[in-house]
């Protein structure tokens, strides 16, 4: 617009000049000529400023066809720009509701925040939209799902008429044919592991709601969706309707919310529980005889010092109340449950006590000054009523925890059967199905429910005679149940362990240990591993790994990530092990042969390669030495190498061989313990195994496969293993 004024005013100016003004204007004794010069300069400067790049010139092979509509492109606040936030979801779907009331483009319209629900991580907004002159609302729920990182898809949560899952994928898909390839690929998973239920995205839902077809009735939903597809083909504008900021985002229906995640958290969740528990006795700040009648296996020691707490407490309010001389009396009585409220995070508010607003103030400010000078000793009381409540909780909902593992290993078989890898199974891809006004006593019952799929678009076929070969999946995983070979393309991982299609599954195989832990104990198995993933992927993408020999650095990166992971599960399985033994998983029929061949495929592999390291060392000599070796047990081994040890404090180079090869195989028959442990469970009719050993052998499974195939023993065992 700038430079159309500018061209206008100086062509003007030529037109109305009178004849031979300009050659005197420009005329070397005429000064105003650098003075019209210099506004031209200025003013092409600031026209430059003002006005856009000038576009490139496209290219005779980039020109689009005659009768060609242009593909829909991405906005200004496009991902390339910026990531989409929760804001950008309702804008989306007030857009959407503007839509359904018919409203005009310009009709103002705003969303607002009504409520944050903290505890379920969700925001409720009210959609609004002006017609005439009135106000017409709705309402709607959205909640972030998963983890806020750059390199991964963000996921939200709706519930607008319907439950719905937005993905929105980190590298934005602006190409209507590659976004209906990626959605293809997931619907020929869906249709691998049907009849389970598996929620993939889809256009119906969404494109319902500006078209219909008459013939709709009957349909399949894949004929459905393709029928969608060819239409919004040709109607390029329909296409930004599956859009935000520009890019395509892909839309998945629920049939159920009980997301796994949903339903680990309603079984754990002991904040209500505890704070009912506080405030329920109230007399134990008085009577150690009700918390030994109540808590009798807790350190009564805590109840002293709660009550030693509570008495300076009742001096502090009466000294406070003497102080006020308001001539209201306060019965010591009500104390300790003010007490008790406040400890459990519920302090009475004035208009629950009755009391004068000094009154109240008083008491509470000297209960909140002796909470705070006693901070260390409260948070002791706090500590062991949660390990009390957790116990409990625990001990109720034992057969729903123990119905969920059932479940959860009847998923690992169906994969397995169906040759399929998830690559990304946490609690928040994966559903529970059942009769909803059930929930959650069905849980107690595998028969009355199943474990669902959600979001499998880092899954793939590891059956070669499905496709030709095993597709290339995505180079991704939710760090806390991802492992090293999570960041390895296909030729990478048939370099380390030739046997592609197995290390996919036993991806799955390492998430579902980590699942079952959660499940337990509600705790994060995987933490510390996942941290050094992320030394892994810098390993990865280093010049050198790239470069000169990747198979070398992919080799170092997962020794150490597998040494890490290694030393965390045996930590948290011993700490939490008086929990995990109690939870006996009858393991169903369906997984039951799918363990026994893998754990006995472990087992073998471990002897054999046990076997190859007595073969090839020089320390001990003769068969009868190595046959000795071999038949030793693990306590028989670790003897021997103290013994050593204590008689030589600097071994020659002959005993630090020695020590080597028992360290090694010290390693090889604790593992091979752990596995003939679980095989002995399995190999029963009707096997009931705790859920510990259970772990064990899963996880010593995986790492027979993903680690040791290729390079030798692992950790090398302690005495504690």
């Amino acid at each position: 617009m700038f430079r159309l004024v500018q061209t206008l005013f100086l062509l003007l100016l030529f037109i109305l000049a009178p004849q031979g003004f300009w050659a005197e204007v420009f005329s070397p004794k005429t000064p105003l000529a650098g003075v019209i010069l210099g506004l031209f300069l200025v003013s092409q400067g600031l026209a430059l400023a003002f006005s856009g790049p000038i576009p490139p010139k496209t290219s005779k092979l980039e020109q689009p066809e005659a009768g060609d509509e242009p593909a829909p492109q991405p906005t200004a606040g496009s991902p390339r720009d910026r990531r989409v936030k929760q804001k950008d979801i309702v804008d989306y779907f007030l857009e959407l509701y503007r839509h359904q009331m018919k409203a005009a483009p310009d009709a103002p319209a705003d969303a607002q925040l009504v409520e944050t629900r903290r505890d379920q991580g969700s925001n409720l907004y009210l959609l609004r939209i002006k017609q005439g002159d009135k106000w017409y609302e709705r309402r709607m729920t959205i909640a972030n799902i998963g983890e806020d990182a750059a390199a991964r898809s963000r996921v939200f949560y709706v519930i607008y008429n319907k439950h719905i899952i937005v993905k929105i994928p980190p590298k934005p898909v602006t190409d209507f044919s590659i976004y209906i390839n990626q959605m293809r690929g997931e619907w020929a998973i869906a249709r691998r592991l049907a009849p389970r239920e598996c929620i993939v995205p889809r256009l119906a839902g969404l494109l319902s709601l500006y078209h219909q077809f008459g013939d709709a009735q009957g349909l399949s939903w894949q004929a459905l969706e393709e029928k969608y597809i060819a239409w919004a083909a040709k109607v390029p504008r329909y296409q930004e309707k599956l859009m935000i900021n520009g890019a395509f985002a892909f839309f998945m229906e629920l049939s159920t919310e009980n997301f796994l995640g949903k339903v680990f958290a309603d079984i754990h969740d002991s904040k209500k529980r505890l704070a009912e528990e506080m405030r329920a006795n109230p007399d134990i700040c008085k009577d150690s005889r009700v918390f030994e009648g109540r808590y009798g296996d807790m350190d009564i020691g805590v109840c002293f010092d709660l009550q030693r707490i509570y008495q300076g407490l009742e001096r502090s309010v009466e000294e406070a109340l003497d102080s006020k001389q308001n001539g209201e009396s306060f019965s010591l009585h009500r104390l300790p449950q003010w007490f008790c409220d406040s400890l459990a995070g519920q302090e009475p508010t004035h208009q629950e006590t009755g009391l004068k607003l000094s009154t109240h103030r008083a008491i509470s400010q000297a209960v909140a000054k002796c909470m705070e000078q006693n901070e260390e000793g409260l948070e002791t009381y706090r500590t062991a009523m949660r390990e009390h409540v957790s116990r409990i909780m625990f001990q109720q909902n034992k057969p729903k925890i123990a119905g969920l593992v059932v479940n959860i290993l009847d998923m690992l078989a169906w994969l397995n059967e169906k040759k399929v890898a998830l690559r990304d199974i946490k609690p928040d891809n994966l559903l529970v199905v059942g009769e909803p006004g059930q929930y959650p006593g069905f849980l107690s019952t595998p028969e009355r429910f199943l474990i669902g799929f959600i979001d499998v678009e880092t899954s793939v076929v590891f059956d070669p005679d499905w496709d030709g070969e095993i597709k290339q999946p995505p180079l991704a995983g939710t760090p806390v149940y991802a492992t090293a070979s999570h960041l390895f393309d296909n030729s990478l991982i048939k370099a380390l362990f030739s046997d592609l299609g197995l290390i996919l599954h036993l991806q799955d195989w390492h998430a579902v240990v980590g699942l079952i832990f959660k499940a337990a104990v509600n705790r994060t198995l995987f933490e510390n591993a996942a941290r050094n993933l992320g030394s892994v992927a810098k390993i990865m993408q280093s010049p050198q790994a790239r470069h000169q020999d990747p198979v070398h650095f992919a080799r170092e990166a997962s020794r150490v990530f597998w040494n890490g992971a290694a030393t965390e599960f045996h930590q948290k399985i011993r700490r939490h092990k008086a929990t995990l033994s109690q939870l006996q998983i009858a393991v169903p029929g369906s997984c039951r042969g799918v363990l026994l061949s893998h754990m006995e495929d472990a087992r073998k592999a471990i002897v054999e390669r046990m076997g190859s390291r007595v073969g090839s060392q020089t320390a001990v000599s003769g068969e009868k030495g190595r046959e000795k070796l071999l038949s030793a047990t693990q306590e028989m081994i670790v003897r021997k190498r103290k013994k050593i040890q204590d008689a030589s404090p600097e071994p020659s180079e002959s005993q630090k061989e020695l020590l080597s090869l028992l360290a090694d195989l010290s390693g090889y028959k604790a593992r091979i313990g752990v596995l003939e442990k679980a095989l002995g469970f399995l190999e029963k009719e009707k096997p009931v195994i705790p859920a510990d050993v259970l772990l064990a052998g899963m996880f010593h499974r995986v790492l027979a496969a993903s680690y040791d195939q290729a390079w030798g023993s692992l950790v090398r065992s302690s005495e504690e293993d």
